[in-house]
């Protein structure tokens, strides 16, 4: 039976646990029909969805509502007049920066909001924990290219964001699942256009480390339409009334 994150109503979960197995059994879920597949564009989205394949190495897909299908079969459409905001506001977003916080972003935030996907990653397809496993983590190598950076966010403490990964520096991005559960991201793109994500699952057992096929994403953040509206003018000053 598919298995599928739940609707989210709040942030997402913490960045880094270790995954216990419960053996390598295969998971690999039953695939959309050609034909089948639409731009994914509003609700919920598993954008990181890991498994197992047929030789017992990670695999991902995309998986929103009932539908699951390969990660590049139709590109993720962010609505770039309802993404848009100021980098100041998002917070998180200046954290560790290599550019500037105050300019225009467009974000995809880590819950539901009418008009834009809320992207999340789930292991709940990999086997789970019971008596004698073996420890073992699930990462993903993440690498992007587009018009601007990506930064993927942790707000599941709201006052203490997480910057997950950063592709504004030089330093390798890599996301650590959580174990055997679901979370919800915010992911802020720097200008609109389309971005091409190339993800690398590792799960690291006590038999070494197996390493999936890279799986391949697109992001298309489209231009906004209208310019944005300019904050209000400030209430001229009225002098009170003399007394009389």
């Amino acid at each position: 039976m598919l298995e599928r994150l739940p609707t989210p109503i709040r942030r997402g979960s913490a960045a880094s646990a270790v995954l216990l197995l419960a053996g390598l059994a295969l998971q690999t879920p039953a695939t959309a029909a050609p034909g089948q597949t639409t731009a994914v564009d509003d609700g919920a989205v598993t954008l990181l969805d890991v498994s197992l394949d047929g030789a017992g190495l990670p695999q991902l897909w995309l998986s929103a509502g009932d539908r699951v299908q390969a990660p590049d079969a139709e590109p993720v459409l962010v609505d770039g007049d309802l993404a848009r905001t100021a980098g100041s506001d998002v917070p998180g977003y200046g954290t560790g920066s290599v550019t500037p916080a105050d300019d225009e972003v467009f974000v995809v935030p880590e819950v539901l909001t009418p008009g834009l996907p809320t992207l999340g990653w789930s292991t709940l397809r990999l086997p789970g924990p019971a008596v004698g496993t073996t420890a073992a983590e699930v990462s993903l190598d993440l690498t992007v290219s587009g018009p601007g950076g990506v930064v993927v966010l942790d707000r599941s403490v709201p006052a203490e964001p997480t910057v997950l990964a950063d592709t504004r520096d030089s330093v390798p991005d890599e996301l650590r699942l959580p174990a055997a559960t679901s979370g919800w991201q915010a992911w802020v793109f720097e200008e609109p256009g389309r971005y091409d994500l190339t993800v690398v699952p590792e799960l690291h057992a006590g038999t070494g480390v197996r390493v999936g096929s890279p799986a391949r994403y697109v992001v298309e953040v489209s231009a906004p339409t209208a310019a944005p509206e300019p904050p209000p003018a400030p209430a001229p000053d009225v002098p009170a009334p003399a007394p009389h």
